[in-house]
């Protein structure tokens, strides 16, 4: 049985690189392991020694990294991946912490995320992830993030804007999240008390507008660099016709190296569309629900309606 072990015990370090007072220097292989050492993080020991979040692997000699815009199917892409047969780690990165959804109480995760947060920094998070498995999350493009990935196979994930904008207000109103300025407060209380409709989306781009603007302003790059794979959140689900699904995952399957039939591809998506997930409502959002003119002076206001030209919808 795999051991797992948890960090912060002297005990691991000492049996890994010897007694904690040894002046042996620890080798440069293990260095991940003295930077996350304290911190809540249980960890598998691979059989080199080396600390992962999960210890089985796929058959691919590398990691795989997936660059989410937010609500653009994080969960959906992971799914389909988990079920073509890339190992989950479990983990939703960001650039200086780590969500940790493995050993997780889902209820808990489901409205109280930011208790399973880590703070750990990117470049420390993603040693852990390891060939033949794959993390996520909602990476913007830097300089260094694109070093820290060097030697991933990247998949981009993006989505109509408007219909990101409604599946946020939903996420938000669904969860608990905690807030220390008075005006972050003040602001996040007036959304939760607001009934769903305008005024709940006004209260929500006052929120969080800006900061979903930039964020996914930032990721763009990713999505046009030569080394990664662009899916389309539309077409996995379908909308473009069963041909240009089909030939996407196809098209992924090459890209990773997996050697996937079209049964394979039918069988995952019959297993990962309308499949439970944690951020799965039960309902796909759709703008055409909701939208109206006050709503599109919003979108156009907070400078999504651009966006979503760059990304190539109208």
């Amino acid at each position: 049985m795999i051991r797992r072990i948890k960090l912060g015990l002297k005990s691991v370090v000492s049996r890994i690189f010897g007694a904690p007072d040894s002046r042996t220097a620890p080798s440069p292989t293990n260095s991940t392991l003295t930077l996350i050492a304290g911190r809540n993080l249980p960890v598998y020991i691979d059989k080199n020694l080396h600390p992962c979040f999960k210890q089985n692997r796929a058959t691919i000699p590398y990691p795989v990294f997936v660059l989410t815009v937010p609500k653009s199917g994080t969960y959906l892409i992971a799914k389909v991946l988990d079920n073509l047969g890339v190992v989950d780690c479990g983990v939703h990165i960001a650039t200086d912490l780590v969500q940790d959804n493995r050993f997780a109480d889902e209820k808990v995760l489901k409205r109280e995320a930011w208790k399973y947060h880590v703070p750990i920094p990117f470049n420390i998070s993603t040693k852990l992830i390891k060939n033949g498995q794959f993390a996520f999350g909602h990476i913007p493009y830097y300089l260094e993030g694109e070093q820290i990935l060097h030697g991933f196979k990247k998949i981009f994930t993006f989505r109509e804007l408007r219909d990101i904008i409604i599946s946020l207000v939903r996420y938000y109103d669904s969860r608990q999240h905690t807030y220390a300025k008075p005006e972050r407060i003040r602001l996040y209380n007036k959304f939760k008390e607001t009934p769903m409709g305008n005024p709940k989306f006004e209260a929500w781009y006052a929120m969080w507008g800006k900061e979903f603007a930039d964020l996914i302003r930032n990721m763009f790059p990713w999505k046009d660099r030569g080394d990664v794979y662009r899916v389309k959140f539309e077409t996995l689900m379908g909308d473009d016709g069963k041909d240009a699904q089909f030939s996407m995952l196809r098209g992924l399957g090459v890209f990773l190296g997996l050697s996937v039939t079209d049964e394979d591809i039918d069988k995952a998506l019959n297993d990962s569309i309308g499949a439970e997930t944690l951020t799965y409502s039960g309902k796909r959002s759709s703008y055409n629900d909701w939208w109206n003119e006050e709503l599109e002076d919003l979108f156009t206001r907070y400078g999504f309606k651009e966006l979503n030209r760059v990304y190539g919808y109208e």
